[in-house]
This record gives C-alpha cells, sequence and structure tokens, in this order.
C-alpha cells in the first residue's frame, strides 16, 4: 500500500500534463458496454480528458499518453507503449484480463468493480436455488407442453423440496457470497462457508472451513454454489473426483467462472445422481456452443452469463470509479485493490 500511495504521490508532483482517462469496455451485447454517458461525466466531474473508445482495436494506438485505464482486456504489447499510465481500473470481479507481465511486474495500482455484482449476482443464485428446490424448471417444460401434470412434476429427480434446514456449501465469500450466504440464511438454511482464511467469520455462515476442509463439506450440503475467481487452486476444482463427493441429489450453483467446472465430468455425473441438478451461468465457452451436451442434459439449468444484469449497474460502476478517481487526484490510498499475483 505505501508503495502505491509513493507511486501516486510521484504523478501528482511530476504530473504537469492534462489527465487523461482511457475508456475501453466494449462487448457484443450492448448492455455490457460502458455507455458514453460515463466518459463525459467524469469529464464534467473532474475536469480531465476522458477518452471513450468504441472498438478494442483503437487502444493500441491511444494508449500512449493514457494516465488511466479503464478496460477489461490488456496485451503485454499494449502495456510497452503505455508511457504515462498509472492506474488501470478494470469494471468486473476478475482483473486476469489486465494483468499481464508488465503490469504485474509493475507499480501501477490495479482496482476492480467486485461490489457492484454481489447484490445481482446474490440475487441470481437465489433464484436459481429456489428455482431447483421447486423444480419450476420442470413446470416451465410442462407449460411449455400444455400439460397439467403434478404426478410427472413430483416423479422429477431430485424431487421438490422444502429449502429451511437444507445446508448450502458457499464456496467464496467476498462481495457475492456473503451476500449469498445472507439471503440463505434468512430462509432458515444452514450455510456453511469456504475461503482462505477459514478464522474470518461472516454473517450469517454458521461455519468457514478451508480448502483443506472442502471434499469433507462437499458430501454434508444439498446446495454448493461456486462465486469465486479463477485461480492456479479453484480452476477444474469441481472434477469428476469432487462432483462424486456430493451428496446423491444435491445441487450444484456455478456463478463464478466456467473454468472452476470440469463440464464433461459433470454431464457424467448428472447421469450418476452426483449431483442431482447444475444450474449454471458461466461456461468453459461462451456463448454456450449450439452443440454443447449441456442444453439437453437432464436436470440442468442455463442461464446466459446474466447473473449481474440490473437496470442500475453502470450508475453503480461510475460510483465506485468517480471514488477512486476522486481519491487518485487527492494522493489518497485506492479503493478496490487488487492483488495482482491473486488476480482478484
Amino acid at each position: 500500500m505505501q508503495d502505491t500511495v509513493a507511486f501516486l504521490f510521484q504523478w501528482r508532483v511530476e504530473g504537469e500534463k492534462p489527465l487523461k482517462i482511457v475508456l475501453c469496455v466494449n462487448r457484443e451485447f450492448e448492455f455490457l458496454c460502458l455507455p458514453q454517458w460515463f466518459a463525459e461525466r467524469a469529464a464534467h466531474d473532474f475536469g480531465v480528458t476522458a477518452v471513450r473508445l468504441d472498438s478494442y482495436d483503437k487502444l493500441d494506438e491511444k494508449i500512449g499518453n493514457a494516465d488511466v485505464l479503464v478496460s477489461w482486456n490488456l496485451r503485454q504489447e499494449q502495456w510497452t507503449k503505455a508511457r504515462r499510465l498509472r492506474w488501470i481500473h478494470c469494471p468486473a470481479s476478475g482483473a486476469n484480463r489486465v494483468l499481464c507481465a508488465g503490469v504485474v511486474q509493475s507499480a501501477v495500482p490495479v482496482t476492480n468493480a467486485a461490489e457492484v455484482h454481489g447484490d445481482a449476482v446474490a440475487e441470481h443464485v437465489l433464484a436459481l436455488l429456489l428455482m431447483a428446490a421447486r423444480r419450476l424448471d420442470r413446470a416451465r417444460d410442462l407449460q411449455n407442453n400444455r400439460k397439467w401434470s403434478m404426478e410427472e412434476l413430483w416423479r422429477a429427480h431430485p424431487h421438490p423440496r422444502l429449502v429451511r434446514g437444507t445446508r448450502v456449501l458457499m464456496v467464496g465469500l467476498g462481495a457475492i457470497g456473503s451476500r449469498v450466504a445472507e439471503y440463505c440464511a434468512a430462509l432458515g438454511m444452514h450455510v456453511v462457508g469456504v475461503r482462505q482464511d477459514a478464522s474470518k467469520s461472516v454473517a450469517g455462515v454458521e461455519r468457514v472451513v478451508s480448502f483443506a476442509e472442502f471434499d469433507e463439506a462437499l458430501g454434508e450440503s444439498e446446495f454448493v454454489v461456486l462465486a469465486v475467481p479463477t485461480t492456479p487452486q479453484t480452476y477444474r476444482m469441481m472434477d469428476a473426483r469432487r462432483l462424486g463427493l456430493m451428496k446423491e441429489g444435491s445441487w450444484l450453483i456455478n456463478v463464478g467462472r466456467g473454468a472452476l467446472v470440469d463440464e464433461g465430468a459433470l454431464l457424467e455425473g448428472l447421469q450418476k445422481g452426483r449431483p442431482g441438478g447444475a444450474a449454471l451461468d458461466v461456461f468453459d465457452r461462451e456463448p454456450l456452443p449450439e452443440n454443447s451436451p449441456l442444453w439437453n442434459a437432464d436436470n440442468v439449468i442455463i442461464t446466459p452469463h446474466e447473473g449481474g444484469f440490473h437496470e442500475q449497474l453502470w450508475e453503480q460502476h461510475y460510483a465506485i470509479f468517480s471514488e477512486n478517481l476522486r481519491r487518485f487526484l487527492a494522493g489518497e490510498p485506492l479503493r478496490n485493490l487488487v492483488d495482482k499475483h491473486r488476480g482478484y
């Protein structure tokens, strides 16, 4: 932290050129593209130059004299052109795509927007969990076929169930996981959390265990929720062995990253009832290919990486970014600093 503050202060002392912010957040889906008003408001509120790029390809030519970069992606060759860069903000939870070797080795701070997605993704988890528990996915299938069949709905495996009194294993207790725990506890569920430092308690979590105890906790849980970033420790954490440890008829819910789950092993596990079902918002390849067997797999609920969607998304992004921009200009410590070696 001291090194970061000193680095920013050096910019304040030597920064004679006007501050320039380059904003490059573009995706195929319009909702995920940084809106023009974001750059205009930053320029108006702080008297800076804010340039919003409508194409990622333009970053190569614009990054050279940028002081601040807002982006999901940064390649090593682009980093080498960044002569003035003093701060990188990634409007996501995981910042892996901006953490090229040069950034990791430098003193340039990287911040993220983990807090933005906490409420929305937690509510999405709750919706998936209740859909799975009440077998609303099957009810929707029956509706699409104009069938009134209580018998068919009851014969679904896993059966419809109460969530009160069941155990949910919350893997990851950050902004998303801690809020999921709060919601589940309010429904009378028993929440066990998994995190690196098991000594830290979280509201609504009855017990926190380390990853060393993860395997045992899997076999005790009716619902397993993944909300962790991809790291060497979590990559393919739900492989064939661990899926086989899950309680028969239990549900796996993944809102973290697709790489957390071995999809081939999941398909095999579903045929054996471990897990009994899966509710997935993230996948190894996105969009999920049309020929993926997950589309037609029994007891799989699919949503298209929409967990973070909500109407106030970019307003919340601006609140986080503008507070850090105020701190940056004042030479104060930044919030939401990313551990560049962990990626979050």
